[in-house]
């Protein structure tokens, strides 16, 4: 339920039409008819929508800045799917042997904004499934070093080299398969620099998600 604050700015500052549109897909589950990701940089990296379409975008920017939680939840309903399809390729999906760590960000942008949509996806993902839902490591990867954006970054190594031993794991990754979540892959850089950080804390298995690509 919106708050009184969120009910009145609706109405002074109308939504956009295309976040409404978004809404509506979302609450009746046709969120999924957005256009599918391409193929994304290694096959351990799974994406569920094409970042080009401007739908997209805008539901990205809508969880990114504003929080939206009917889109949120709608996302994180299908990566769950997702992650249980791709889990069950390794074999018998056991939720106790899977858990869930979102990329962290650096402490300049988290208080800038307060939260991590990231970290957010990973919360409501971990909520879904009952008796099979995932377990989630909320300090499961660190940020260790403030870097550039990477939208400033020009291209792959670069942006490699930026990130280069920015992300530290936790002892509680040891022995367990992770399942790293994102807003975004662009080149994979950040997702190597996590999978690097995770395995060389003895993570398992270590696949990630996002919602676009």
């Amino acid at each position: 339920m919106y708050s009184l604050l969120s009910q009145i700015l609706d109405v002074v500052f109308p939504r956009k039409v295309e976040v409404a549109k978004l809404e509506e897909l979302a609450k009746s589950g046709r969120l999924d008819k957005l256009t599918p990701a391409f193929d994304t940089p290694k096959p351990w990296m799974k994406a569920l929508f094409h970042y080009k379409d401007p739908k997209v975008r805008a539901l990205v920017l809508e969880i990114k800045y504003s929080r939206n939680k009917i889109l949120l939840d709608a996302v994180a309903t299908l990566l769950y799917e997702e992650i249980i399809s791709l889990a069950e390729d390794y074999g018998a999906f056991a939720p106790t042997d899977w858990a869930v760590v979102a990329v962290p960000t650096g402490n300049t942008h988290a208080k800038e904004k307060g939260f991590n949509q990231a970290e957010d996806l990973a919360m409501a993902i971990a909520k879904i499934g009952g008796n099979e839902s995932l377990g989630i490591l909320k300090n499961g990867l660190e940020k260790v070093r403030e870097t550039e954006a990477q939208i400033k970054v020009r291209n792959r190594h670069a942006r490699l080299n930026n990130l280069h031993d920015s992300f530290r794991a936790s002892a509680d990754v040891a022995g367990k398969n992770i399942i790293v979540i994102d807003d975004v892959i662009t080149t994979g850089a950040t997702m190597t620099e996590a999978k690097r950080a995770l395995k060389e804390a003895d993570a398992k298995k270590v696949i990630v998600f996002a919602i676009a690509h």
